[in-house]
């Protein structure tokens, strides 16, 4: 996330002006003067403006002077901060001359969506009819909504900006992410060494403009009171809830921890340790799952690659998630899920990633969840054939020890086929009731029914040839 600094329209102009959002005007000067090749040649910036319509867009101007040959081109640079950001530019509508008045917008809504707390660098680039090109030093401005006094406090890696909150507030989320901080780093398997920025919202007023869009549904029922934003190391948060402070501190240190462009990681794992990590057990996550009165009211992991848009599904997707990863954690130790993010980060897909890191399938460690959750009979983990899977938490029972049997035995498949089950039935604790027929009397009623169905089907091909034969003799006498 990006380094801590004080946030500048231009390293003179005091960082309070920017706070606030207020339109700063920068005024030529002889040091606002750029000198081409050509000595008869001068360039003047003689006024550099912006203004935040705070939830729309932020309006540039710019006014310059040519002492020799006109100005035939500016392009406007803008960058956001940020770790995985590009630079962007614009053509600012002027006409051309010696003195010409620019202006250009960065919208920041919609599909051109920036969040509150983004710093953008701005500078333009000046090409005048002989070709000759001038820089403007670059300036620098904060989004907020001018309508606020903004504040700010920065400790170790953290800076919060925020407004009309107590100290005691924000001392308590301090707190929250100083105990977290380390646990998280330590479970992703890495020391972070960036620093990011929480911009604090009071009301849902302010979260329909500080929001991204999202479903309708979502929306109306504010389900949402927090977005990351990795791209730029910062994240928006409606209110001074220290757990939700650190789900979604946790969303900016998995992105660090995630930072190959070729990573896909899933939604569940992200959300899952995001709500782990906000109290660090499966208590939040089980509060989620209130409602869920059995396994058909969850997804199946396998496909809970993306945050659904209902908010019922919403909520038993954090649930889920949430508990999921607990599981692997409680079961298996913290150390694996720096072996899964290690795996995805190189590419590998996430059902692999999960049976290189544990040694068991995706779908198996799902159906044992679901058992315990629901207080199921539950199934086995069996291992993936890897001469590098871990050992397994518990052994499958052994195969017939007779070297000649080709019978494959329930109790080694992961989940029983219907025609498995013909075989043996099961209570809801999960032990044998009883062997079935077919296996005590030795198979032979297999061999009966399949001689006698041979017999009626070559009974009734003979039938039939008999009567067509009569058939075209009636016919013939016809």
């Amino acid at each position: 996330m990006p380094s801590v600094r004080a946030i500048l329209l231009r390293i003179a102009l005091p960082a309070l002006a920017v706070a606030a959002g207020l339109s700063i005007t920068i005024s030529g000067s002889s040091s606002a003067a750029f000198a081409g090749s050509d000595e008869d040649q001068t360039i003047r910036v003689l006024r550099n403006t912006h203004s935040i319509n705070y939830g729309e867009k932020i309006t540039f101007e710019l006014e310059l002077s040519a002492e020799g040959a006109p100005i035939t081109e500016i392009q406007a640079l803008f960058k956001p901060d940020g770790p995985r950001v590009v630079s962007s530019y614009s053509y600012p509508d002027f006409q051309p001359g010696n003195n010409v008045s620019a202006s250009f917008e960065i919208p920041t809504s919609g599909s051109d969506f920036f969040p509150p707390g983004i710093v953008l660098t701005v500078s333009y680039r000046i090409i005048d009819s002989e070709g000759q090109e001038f820089t403007t030093e670059p300036v620098r401005i904060e989004y907020l909504d001018p309508k606020f006094q903004w504040n700010r406090r920065t400790e170790n890696q953290l800076t919060i900006v925020y407004h009309d909150r107590s100290d005691t507030e924000i001392d308590r989320l301090f707190a929250a992410s100083n105990a977290r901080m380390p646990e998280i780093a330590r479970v992703y398997g890495f020391e972070s060494e960036a620093e990011f920025k929480a911009v604090l919202i009071n009301s849902s007023r302010e979260a329909d403009l500080a929001f991204p869009l999202t479903t309708e549904a979502a929306r109306s029922g504010h389900t949402f009171i927090g977005f990351a934003f990795d791209e730029f190391d910062q994240f928006v948060l409606w209110g001074v809830d220290p757990q939700a402070f650190v789900h979604e501190l946790a969303h900016l240190m998995f992105a660090e921890a995630v930072p190959s462009p070729i990573a896909s990681p899933p939604a569940w794992l992200n959300e899952g340790l995001s709500v782990y990590f906000e109290s660090n057990d499966t208590r939040n996550a089980q509060t989620r799952l209130r409602g869920a009165n059995d396994e058909d009211d969850l997804m199946p992991i396998k496909n809970m690659n993306r945050v659904p848009g209902q908010r019922r599904d919403i909520t038993f997707f954090y649930g889920k998630s949430g508990a999921f990863v607990s599981f692997l954690i409680d079961e298996f130790g913290a150390e694996r899920i720096s072996a899964l993010l290690e795996a995805i980060d190189r590419g590998t897909r996430i059902g692999d990633a999960v049976s290189d890191a544990y040694g068991f399938e995706l779908n198996n460690l799902d159906d044992v969840w679901t058992a315990r959750q629901f207080g199921l009979a539950e199934p086995q983990l069996i291992p993936v054939s890897s001469g590098d899977a871990p050992a397994a938490s518990q052994e499958p029972e052994p195969l017939d020890e007779n070297p000649d049997a080709t019978e494959i035995q329930p109790e080694a498949l992961v989940t029983p086929s219907p025609f498995v089950q013909l075989f043996k039935s099961e209570s809801a604790a999960g032990e044998v009731l009883e062997e079935s027929r077919w296996r005590t009397f030795g198979n032979w009623p297999v061999v009966a029914t399949s001689l006698g169905a041979v017999a009626g089907l070559l009974f009734f091909a003979l039938r039939s040839l008999k009567n067509r034969g009569n058939n075209r003799r009636r016919s013939t006498s016809a």
